[in-house]
C-alpha cells in the first residue's frame, strides 16, 4: 500500500497503519532517503526478487515530497530568418529553435514562441516532440518519487491511497502531475476527501480525468478539455458588451463587441450519476460514528454585570439610531459595523473601549462604549471550566472569535 498524505499527517498515518494492522510494516518516503529507499526497491524488482510480502506493507510519502523535482531552463538554439516587407525590404530576425532538429519552436496555434514563454513553461517541439528544457545544474539536484514510481516501479503497489485528494484538482500543478503519476503506476486507487469539489464543475475535471482517463476518453475529452467539460456540466456566464450610438440604438458592428466568459458555481446532476456514483462511496458522520469518542455542545447563557449591561444597552441604542438613519438616506455600509461592535463589546469590555467613527468623517464618534471593571463573567466562567478541567488532567482548547482588529485572543 502507497499512502499519499499531507506532509504533517504523515507520522499519523503511520501510527495509525500500526494501531490498525498490527502486523505490518510501516516505510516512511518523507526524508531526504527517500529517493534511495525506492532505489532500491526498484533493483529488487528488476532482478526479480521481490517477492509477496509475509506481512502487509504501508508505504507513506508526504503531498511535497511526492512531487519535488530538479529545476530546469529552457534549452534551446536560435534560428536566424529573413523576409522582406511590403516596402522590398530586408528584414532579418532570430527564433528559437529545437536543438534536436532545428525547427521553429511553435505553440499550440503554430505561432513561435519567444525566449521568454519558454522560461514560463516547459515546451515541446512539435516536429519532433523534443523537449525545449533541461535540468539545471545549479538547482537542487533531486527527482520527482512520483515520477519514479510511475517509471520504475509500476505495478509494485496493489493500492495507492490518497488523502485530500482535492488538493491535486490544479490542471498544471506538480501536486497534480504527481496525481497523474501515482495512479497510474498503482494497480488500485482509493481518494479520499470530505470536500471533492469547491463548487465549480472544473474541480472534478482533472481529478476525474486522471484517475477515470479511459472513460473520459470514450466520451471524447482530452487532457485539455476543460472548457467543453464546463460547457457540458458547468456554469458558464458569457457577457456581450456594445457600444451605443448618440441615438441611443446599438451599433451591429462585430467588431465593437466585447465578449467574456466567466465560469460560475454550479455542477449538473449528469456528473453526480455518470461519473461519480458508479466509483464514489459517500459517508456521512453517522456512518462512523461508533467508532468516535463521545462528543456533546453545551451552551452556557450568563449575565451581564450592572456596568456591563449599561454600557451595552446605550451603544446598542446609539448604533441602531445612526443605522436607521443611514438606511433613510440609502446608505447600508453601518449594517456590519452595527452587529460586529454589538456581537464582540460584552467579550472585550474588560480591556478595550468601543468606539465607532462615522464612515463620511473618521474625526466623529457616532456611538461609545466604554472599559468596565472586571473580570466579566464569562471569564469567570471560562477559568472555572480550565481549573475542573486541570484539577483531572484534561487538556482545554478555547477557539475565539473577532482575533482581528479586536484580538480578542
Amino acid at each position: 500500500i502507497l499512502v499519499q498524505c499531507p506532509p504533517h499527517l504523515t507520522e499519523k498515518w503511520a501510527r495509525e497503519a500500526r494501531t490498525v494492522l498490527g502486523a505490518v510494516a510501516v516505510t516512511s518516503l518523507s526524508g531526504r532517503t527517500a529517493l534511495g529507499t525506492l532505489l532500491a526497491l526498484a533493483a529488487r524488482h528488476k532482478a526479480g526478487f521481490l517477492a509477496p510480502p509475509t506481512v502487509p506493507e504501508v508505504w507513506i510519502i508526504g503531498r511535497e515530497r511526492a512531487k519535488l523535482s530538479y529545476a530546469w531552463r529552457p534549452a534551446f538554439t536560435w534560428r536566424t530568418r529573413r523576409a522582406r516587407d511590403k516596402t522590398g525590404a530586408l528584414r532579418t530576425w532570430r527564433e528559437p529553435a529545437c536543438a534536436a532538429c532545428g525547427a521553429t519552436l511553435l505553440d499550440g496555434e503554430n505561432v513561435p514562441i519567444d525566449d521568454e514563454a519558454l522560461r514560463r513553461r516547459r515546451t515541446r517541439c512539435v516536429t519532433c516532440q523534443s523537449p525545449a528544457w533541461t535540468a539545471d545544474r545549479t538547482g537542487p539536484r533531486r527527482y520527482a518519487p512520483a515520477l519514479f514510481i510511475r517509471k520504475r516501479l509500476r505495478g509494485v503497489f496493489d493500492l495507492l491511497v490518497l488523502d485530500e485528494c482535492h488538493e491535486m484538482k490544479g490542471a498544471e500543478t506538480g501536486q497534480g502531475h504527481a496525481f497523474g503519476s501515482l495512479t497510474r503506476a498503482c494497480r488500485r486507487t482509493l481518494a479520499m476527501t470530505g470536500t471533492l469539489a469547491g463548487g465549480y464543475a472544473d474541480h472534478l475535471f482533472h481529478l476525474l480525468f486522471r484517475s477515470h482517463t479511459p472513460t473520459l476518453l470514450a466520451d471524447g475529452f482530452s487532457h485539455r478539455g476543460v472548457e467543453r467539460w464546463m460547457q457540458l456540466y458547468g456554469v458558464l456566464q458569457r457577457v456581450i458588451r456594445r457600444p451605443l450610438t448618440d441615438d441611443t440604438t446599438q451599433t451591429r458592428g462585430r467588431r465593437q463587441e466585447r465578449v467574456s466568459v466567466k465560469r460560475r458555481p454550479g455542477i449538473s446532476p449528469v456528473v453526480l450519476g455518470q461519473y461519480l456514483l458508479p466509483n464514489t462511496i459517500f459517508l456521512r458522520l453517522s456512518d462512523v460514528a461508533a467508532w468516535l469518542p463521545p462528543y456533546e455542545e453545551r451552551v452556557v447563557s450568563l449575565a451581564m454585570t450592572d456596568d456591563q449591561a449599561e454600557q451595552y444597552t446605550q451603544l446598542a441604542a446609539d448604533l441602531k439610531a445612526e443605522v436607521t438613519a443611514a438606511l433613510r438616506r440609502g446608505n447600508s455600509r453601518l449594517l456590519s459595523t452595527y452587529l460586529q461592535a454589538l456581537l464582540s463589546y460584552p467579550d472585550a469590555a474588560t480591556f478595550r473601549p468601543e468606539r465607532i467613527p462615522d464612515p463620511a468623517d473618521a474625526s466623529i464618534i457616532i456611538a461609545k462604549a466604554d472599559c468596565v471593571p472586571g473580570p466579566l463573567p464569562k471569564e469567570t466562567a471560562l477559568l472555572d471550566l480550565v481549573n475542573q478541567a486541570k484539577a483531572r488532567g484534561r487538556r482545554v482548547l478555547v477557539y475565539c472569535t473577532h482575533t482581528g482588529v479586536r484580538d480578542l485572543t
